[in-house]
């Protein structure tokens, strides 16, 4: 993950997990070569999932497109689309 800016937010509860919100120019790149690039998201640690509310746009292979809101799961390599 990349991103302009972004603010890193710790658990309080004395654990490794923390939550991250990214904003502009935010690109995410999985393993499996998934692309999502978006302008502000937020990521959590501790459940693996980035999530935008804003306009998503996403490629794998022969496969693009756009959504409005989206999630995505770093740990199954999934990305649900909103809108």
């Amino acid at each position: 993950m990349s991103a302009k800016r972004a603010i890193y937010v710790p658990e309080e509860d004395g654990s490794k997990n923390f939550t991250i919100y990214f904003a502009g120019n935010v690109d995410i790149l999985t393993r499996d070569a998934l692309t999502v690039k978006t302008e502000q998201l937020k990521y959590s640690k501790k459940t693996e999932i980035a999530d935008a509310e804003e306009l998503v746009e996403f490629a794998r292979h022969n496969l693009s497109g756009r959504s409005y809101g989206a999630i995505v799961s770093l740990k199954s390599n999934t990305l649900d689309l909103l809108k």
